[in-house]
């Protein structure tokens, strides 16, 4: 069995329910006791429910000798699988008691775990003893959990956005209140909530979601902690971490190119242009993103550029224009990667109607 320390110096607790003290006053010679009866009250004590860590109301109980004799040296101790669970507040039981003398202990329940806790409270003195037995339940305090560890966006480019989203639970068994999710940068506000559903109450067992933006407008590391707190609840931390770090920028030469006017169905000639890497890191395989209504009538037969630039370097695309319909049409093209500011193409040209002419030949026999 364990035993909780006295609050006072004339209280002896056997931890190991053995034999304590020394001979002569206050001690025990093997004798002492011999004639001393010693009852517990109340009975038996139901603690009830309490959260876990947390002390309910003391219990006041008393020790009597009822025996014809002087007890041992007073003790009390607690035995039992949930004997943690149990502590004295304070007592006024260590000295020996006489026939008809009264000590009294006042005990709480302070469960260090969900679930039944139950022990028993014994008090000795010398060869008399006596027991009552405890019981309590301990409830799981509610408790905010991330189920994310500590995020890493990595590297990001400045003043771009990455996003990550975060699950917080309430692992305990009562209600998580007052719930409050914030970010604490380190520097700069780099890490911003971006989206939540969680209430400011969060049921025992239930979950809620939020999402949180990384976008560096600076480059070098960046930090930040995602603190998620309850009343009660307590507080939950993930850190966040990111490295922002400058684009490349991609430029295109010519910027742009008007193919004229084309028959509809024809082909025109071809236009090049060069796309050089005008940053200070490579640019991984640009790709070529389409806008505008004119897409479809545009084509590039040559990309010399899916090999990525390195700072410094150049590739180049053609392009041709075959119009469908009559009329006006443009598209633009632009030319990056995910790390890079991209080059921006604009080509315009008209598709003009094709004309037929009929041929009415003069009636070769005359008049008729």
């Amino acid at each position: 069995g364990g035993g909780v320390a006295p609050p006072d110096d004339d209280l002896v607790l056997d931890e190991e329910g053995g034999e304590g003290g020394e001979g002569g006053e206050g001690g025990w010679d093997g004798e002492e006791g011999a004639d001393a009866k010693l009852t517990l009250q109340p009975g038996r004590r139901d603690f009830g429910k309490a959260l876990t860590g947390e002390s309910t109301e003391s219990s006041l109980f008393a020790i009597t000798n009822v025996g014809l004799g002087r007890s041992g040296r007073m003790r009390l101790q607690f035995d039992g699988g949930g004997a943690a669970s149990f502590q004295v507040e304070s007592t006024t039981c260590g000295a020996p008691l006489e026939p008809g003398g009264i000590c009294l202990a006042s005990i709480a329940f302070k469960p260090v775990a969900a679930g039944e806790q139950t022990a028993e409270l014994r008090a000795t003195g010398g060869r008399a003893s006596a027991s009552v037995p405890l019981r309590g339940f301990g409830i799981a305090a509610a408790r905010l959990v991330f189920r994310s560890r500590d995020v890493d966006f990595g590297r990001v480019g400045l003043q771009r956005e990455e996003r990550r989203s975060f699950e917080l639970s309430n692992e305990g068994e009562v209600n998580a209140e007052n719930v409050v999710v914030n970010i604490q940068n380190a520097k700069r506000a780099t890490f911003t909530r971006s989206r939540s559903d969680c209430p400011s109450v969060l049921l025992p067992g239930k979950s809620c979601n939020l999402e949180v933006t990384f976008r560096p407008d600076v480059p070098g590391p960046h930090a930040a902690t995602l603190t998620a707190s309850g009343r009660p609840g307590g507080t939950a931390t993930v850190q966040l971490t990111g490295v922002g770090h400058e684009l490349s920028r991609l430029d295109a030469t010519p910027a742009g190119f008007d193919f004229g006017r084309i028959s509809v169905g024809s082909m025109s000639e071809v236009a090049g242009f060069t796309i050089r890497n005008t940053g200070n890191s490579r640019v991984d395989a640009p790709s070529l993103v389409w806008s505008g209504s004119g897409s479809a009538t545009f084509m590039n037969p040559v990309n010399t550029c899916h090999n990525g630039l390195a700072p410094g370097g150049v590739c180049f695309l053609v392009f041709r224009f075959r119009p469908s319909v009559p009329g006006p049409v443009a598209t633009t093209v632009s030319v990056g990667g995910p790390d890079s500011v991209p080059a921006t193409i604009k080509l315009t040209g008209e598709g003009l109607r094709t004309i037929v002419d009929v041929f009415d030949p003069p009636n070769a026999f005359g008049p008729l």
